[in-house]
């Protein structure tokens, strides 16, 4: 009966440390790198929407998953690809600006969410340019 019990106690003991083993293993190590975070789109003509592609590699081992982007200006749109991105792939995070509103000088963030991103978690892009009535 003592060794039916210590052989159960040891499976117990051995289980509870495969699972603690398995749930260690949480954080991510993909990792986004682009190959630039600015753009300047020099003489920008009011009313034509100007595109750029930030260009962006996943250099980490595991899928890259690109969860949002926030930009500061309704001027300003964001259009990526929503599946993840595996490791040495890449992928592009096309922004769209458009001058509605009067000219001069323009300068704006866009934040990037991703699980590969900075202890910060986000990497932040930026664009700019200058606004003419006639272009």
């Amino acid at each position: 009966m003592k060794r039916v019990f210590f052989v159960l106690l040891s499976l117990m003991l051995l289980t509870g440390c495969r699972k603690e083993n398995k749930m260690a293993v949480t954080a991510s190590k993909a990792k986004i790198d682009f190959e630039t975070v600015e753009y300047n789109f020099n003489n920008v003509g009011q009313g034509h929407p100007q595109e750029y592609d930030f260009v962006f590699h996943n250099v980490g081992a595991t899928p890259l998953v690109i969860q949002k982007t926030e930009t500061g200006c309704s001027c300003t749109q964001v259009d990526y690809d929503k599946e993840p991105v595996d490791a040495g792939e890449g992928g592009i995070i096309r922004v769209t600006y458009l001058a509605n509103n009067g000219t001069g000088r323009f300068s704006h963030f866009i934040a990037v969410y991703s699980n590969g991103a900075d202890s910060i978690g986000y990497t932040t892009l930026h664009i700019e340019g200058e606004v003419s009535a006639r272009h």
